[in-house]
């Protein structure tokens, strides 16, 4: 996971806490909350074709939104 996201280099092993959320309407999900949140990796197409973002919320979770490609 650290080659995908830079902000896990450097911390200790401990309480961590990452969380994946299936969901419908990414895309527009995304759009309705960019601008609010800190995006830590902007929306893309994944190797396993799902639409996906990832963010960082204000306890420092990070937390994954995805839609597979068939919805």
């Amino acid at each position: 996971m650290i080659e995908e996201l830079s902000e896990f280099k450097g911390l200790k092993i401990g309480g961590t806490f990452t969380m994946y959320i299936s969901m419908q309407d990414v895309k527009n999900f995304y759009d309705k909350i960019k601008d609010k949140v800190e995006i830590i990796k902007e929306i893309h197409k994944t190797f396993y074709g799902a639409d996906e973002f990832v963010i960082k919320d204000l306890n420092g979770y990070i937390i994954y939104f995805a839609e597979a490609q068939n919805g």
